[in-house]
């Protein structure tokens, strides 16, 4: 008998020091089989719970599995699995009052989202129209700001806010970045979303104030210089506070008059470059378009022959702007815009506008800063979008484009969208001057190609210096002798 109670008693002294040990961990926030009493206790009731789930074992040990590889907190772990297990069961519960026979075949989780995939037991017209209109009753049921629900093959996705914001990792985004393509967030599996920039000559972000826009062309902007120093950025700005941190690796311009100096460089290099293409690539980001706008009308026209351009000369412009119409530029300005990352609108009229076609469910993403729909080429996906510390931004290294267009000599004349009829006196005829009779020497210029032979004896002699900004001031030197001779050589009528 003594001995039964020393043996009892040692099986509960182990079991309290289990306990306690359990509870340390979770203090210290180290991962564990989530909430181990709550899924005991659902184990034992599952019988009288009217769930979704076929296999209800089965789905508790994956949602565990799925929650437990989350960038979070072990309390927001528990957090996010309580919330998954109760809309399970009051997702059935709604489900079987409104006689829609549907299960639930699995669920996703995003940094903002959490999907539950559905199917219809029964299929019929009947039921997946009654399915696809329950997003209110739904938002309301789990108490959630926003419900979107998506037909996809063989199953329906809805897609509900998240009681837990999981953190976009900026090392997963860079390790999905290389050359042109960048990240531009995660989408409802935590997988990176990808853009190809080198595919579409005008990337426009759109989205009322606060709502994380700015942050995510940060973003961009970080991922694509950090993994390509070489890569010329231009930031035209109405406020400086959000790129200050970009002046040791990007241009930055303020000043209308800068500006408009500037549009008129980059159409007479994107017109000089469809001609003779180069290596280099450019991005022209115009933040706060609509204030920009008021300032500078004619950009308008300007960004309209941009985007039109930039996908086949290597520059691609990103315009950022609170909303698309008429005091934002014309529909028209941003029709050419490929790839869109779309926020949620300040009205379902808006956000149609917005989005240039027809369902996107804007009015459906909550108002969390970075949820967002990304829009390629006609095909959306929901993601959430990262922020970057001004301190990473400003250890960047690279080249920063050099003011050319503030040279007035470095600006070639252009009827632009036709090649010049005849030359007349140029600024640049000063600096073939100082060239004297050298430029005339045999061997001197190639002309099938267009550029000198010896490019260091020319800078040499004209007096520029051998870096990044002479020799981009000689290529268009080059470019305005060729044009010259090819004038001077054609027949006059």
């Amino acid at each position: 008998m003594i001995t039964a109670i020393l043996f009892f008693s040692l099986i509960a002294a182990i079991l309290l020091v289990v306990l306690a040990s359990l509870k340390t961990l979770q203090h210290f926030g180290i991962a564990l089989p989530l909430y181990v009493s709550t899924v005991q206790a659902v184990n034992e009731n599952a019988h009288a719970m009217p769930m979704l789930t076929d296999g209800r074992q089965k789905f508790v040990v994956t949602t565990r599995n799925k929650i437990n590889g989350l960038p979070m907190s072990a309390q927001n772990k528990q957090d996010i699995y309580r919330f998954v297990l109760g809309a399970d069961d009051k997702l059935a519960k709604l489900l079987q009052s409104e006689n829609v026979p549907v299960a639930l075949t699995g669920v996703t989780f995003g940094a903002l989202t959490v999907t539950f995939r559905l199917r219809l037991r029964e299929f019929s017209r009947q039921n997946l129209d009654k399915l696809m209109k329950m997003e209110g009753l739904i938002s309301q049921v789990l108490c959630v700001e926003s419900v979107r629900l998506m037909q996809c093959a063989g199953w329906i996705d809805c897609e509900v806010s998240s009681p837990v914001r999981a953190t976009v990792s900026l090392d997963s985004l860079a390790h999905a970045t290389d050359g042109t393509t960048v990240a531009m967030g995660v989408d409802s599996n935590m997988q990176p979303a990808t853009v190809d920039i080198s595919q579409h000559g005008l990337i426009a972000a759109i989205a009322p104030s606060r709502r994380g826009k700015t942050q995510a062309i940060r973003t961009m902007l970080y991922l694509l210089k950090r993994a390509n120093p070489s890569l010329n950025i231009v930031v035209v700005a109405f406020k400086t506070e959000d790129w200050k941190a970009f002046e040791s690796c990007a241009t930055l311009i303020v000043d209308s008059d800068e500006l408009k100096q500037f549009q008129t460089w980059l159409l007479a290099t994107m017109y000089k470059r469809a001609k003779h293409p180069e290596s280099n690539r450019w991005i022209v980001v115009f933040d706060d378009l609509a204030n920009l706008l008021t300032v500078n009308p004619e950009l308008q026209n300007s960004i309209l022959q941009f985007s039109s351009l930039g996908a086949g000369t290597g520059i691609t412009t990103v315009v950022s702007t609170q909303f698309t119409g008429k005091d934002s530029g014309g529909v028209a300005m941003t029709a050419n815009a490929t790839a869109r990352l779309l926020f949620k609108p300040s009205s379902n009229m808006q956000g149609a506008r917005d989005g240039g076609m027809a369902r996107l469910g804007l009015d459906q993403l909550s108002t969390q800063k970075g949820d967002a729909l990304l829009v390629v080429d006609g095909d959306t996906v929901r993601i959430a979008t990262s922020m970057t510390d001004d301190r990473l931004i400003e250890q960047l290294h690279g080249s920063v484009p050099s003011r050319d267009w503030l040279h007035k000599e470095s600006q070639p004349q252009h009827n632009y969208g036709a090649l010049p009829t005849s030359i007349g006196v140029h600024p640049m005829e000063e600096a073939i001057e100082k060239l004297n009779g050298w430029l005339l020497d045999d061997g001197t210029f190639d002309w099938s190609v267009g550029k000198f032979n010896n490019r260091s004896e020319a800078l040499r002699r004209l007096g520029w210096s051998n870096n990044g900004s002479g020799v981009e001031k000689l290529k268009e030197l080059e470019y305005y002798i060729f044009e010259r001779q090819e004038a001077r050589q054609r027949p006059r009528h």
